[in-house]
């Protein structure tokens, strides 16, 4: 077990590589899949994808930085969200244990890490030089109609 913090970028993100591969293992998924990572922020998230064309994404989570409780309640959120027609959000996969939010670790790390899996949704950034007021103006009514939601929206 070592400081993560203290440890170097490039051995930060060999651990979270190698527990994100571990974290597969909770999962029905395919063997031979691979796990590549896509952004790192507060969370590591990978895509995760199989010889066959399917893809999930797989979000490490910061250790500290949300509690269970809280991934709980907005994995509840993006699915009410989703079924009520405001957004279309992923949808979570659950672990062979049935349950949505599974925990991975490695030797190098205080304590197992909160990691949930989702179907891949399919997009693009917008490239340099792109028109944005047309995308910008969808976002913000699919963002005012988040908050309407959100401020009716009892947790869980």
């Amino acid at each position: 077990m070592t400081d993560f913090d203290a440890l170097t970028h490039d051995q930060q993100l060999g651990i979270l590589q190698e527990t994100a591969e571990a974290a597969i293992a909770n999962y029905d998924l395919p063997a031979d899949v691979s796990v590549t990572m896509i952004n790192l922020s507060e969370n590591a998230t990978y895509k995760v994808a199989a010889p066959d064309g399917r893809r999930w994404a797989l979000r490490i989570h910061r250790d500290g930085y949300h509690s269970r409780t809280a991934i709980q309640s907005e994995l509840a959120w993006l699915t009410d969200l989703r079924q009520t027609g405001i957004v279309p959000t992923p949808v979570p996969v659950a672990g062979k244990d049935g349950e949505q939010i599974q925990r991975a670790g490695h030797a190098r790390l205080a304590q197992p890490r909160n990691v949930v899996l989702s179907q891949w949704e399919t997009g693009s950034e917008p490239g340099i030089g792109e028109a944005l007021a047309e995308p910008f103006e969808v976002l913000g009514e699919v963002t005012a109609r988040m908050h309407i939601h959100a401020r009716q929206w009892k947790r869980p």
